[in-house]
C-alpha cells in the first residue's frame, strides 16, 4: 500500500539536473532527461527514520522544519499526531546555539522538507553535531545530511503524502492509536478554492470599496 500511494503522489518523479551524490538513488532517465527515483530506497529510509525516532527519549526534541510554506498543514498534523515539534517560522541566526533568544530550543534529531531552501539551519544544526535527515530530490545538494530520503520535493501533493505515510507507519512502530483515529487524508491537503467561493470574495471586496452598491452614503 505504501509504495502504490508514492506511485499515485509521484513520488519518483525527479529532476532534470542530478546531483553527484543522488545518482544512487536515480533509477531511469526518460527521453526528457528527468530522473526517476528508486522508491525501494525512499520505503526503507522512512522505516529508518522512524525507528530512529523510536529509539529517541524525548519525542518533543524532534525537530520538523518546513519554511518554503508547501506542507505547513501537513507538518502541522504530522506534529500534532507524533506529539514532534515543528519549525514553521523564518528562520534567525542563533535559534538553536543562542541561549539568549526567545525562539531558543536545543533538538536532539531533525527532518528537514527541503535542504537546499533551508541551507542555513542545516549548517548550524550540523555544526552542534545533531543528526539531520532530510527529504531530498536528485538535484538537492546532501552536504551535511547523514540520513537522506528520496523524495520528489517539488509537488506539494507529494509532500504531504510524504507525511501521511509516516504518521499512518508511526502507529505501528510505536502502536499508538491515537494517530490511526485522527490520522485522514484530507487533513494534511491544503483545500484549494473553488470557483464559486472566489466570486464571492470579489463581490464582498466591490461592496467594500463601493458603498452605493450597499445603500450606504459617504460621510466626510
Amino acid at each position: 500500500k505504501i509504495l502504490s500511494l508514492l506511485l499515485y503522489s509521484q513520488a519518483n518523479i525527479g529532476q532534470l539536473y542530478c546531483y553527484y551524490r543522488m545518482k544512487r538513488y536515480v533509477y531511469y532517465k526518460i527521453r526528457n532527461n528527468v530522473n526517476l527515483l528508486n522508491l525501494l530506497f525512499t520505503y526503507k529510509k522512512m522505516i529508518f527514520l522512524l525507528i530512529m525516532m523510536k529509539n529517541i527519549d524525548q519525542i518533543k526534541k524532534v525537530l520538523v522544519i518546513e519554511t518554503n510554506g508547501y506542507a505547513n498543514k501537513a507538518v502541522k498534523k504530522f506534529c500534532s499526531l507524533t506529539k514532534t515539534t515543528g519549525f514553521l517560522r523564518n528562520y534567525k541566526a542563533g535559534n538553536f546555539s543562542n541561549r539568549k533568544i526567545q525562539s531558543y530550543f536545543s533538538p536532539s534529531f531533525a527532518l528537514v522538507t527541503e535542504p537546499n531552501n533551508d541551507k542555513k539551519i542545516v549548517f548550524e544544526l550540523s555544526s552542534l553535531n545533531i543528526p539531520i535527515s532530510a527529504v531530498c530530490n536528485s538535484g538537492t545538494s546532501t552536504s551535511y545530511v547523514d540520513i537522506v530520503i528520496p523524495y520528489n520535493t517539488a509537488s506539494k501533493f507529494s509532500v504531504s503524502v510524504f507525511y501521511y505515510i509516516l504518521s499512518r507507519v508511526y502507529n505501528i512502530v510505536t502502536q499508538a492509536k491515537s494517530v490511526t483515529k485522527h490520522a485522514n487524508f484530507i487533513d494534511y491537503i491544503k483545500k484549494s478554492k473553488s470557483r464559486k467561493a472566489i466570486k464571492k470574495s470579489n463581490i464582498l471586496r466591490r461592496r467594500d470599496s463601493n458603498p452605493s452598491l450597499t445603500g450606504e452614503s459617504r460621510t466626510s
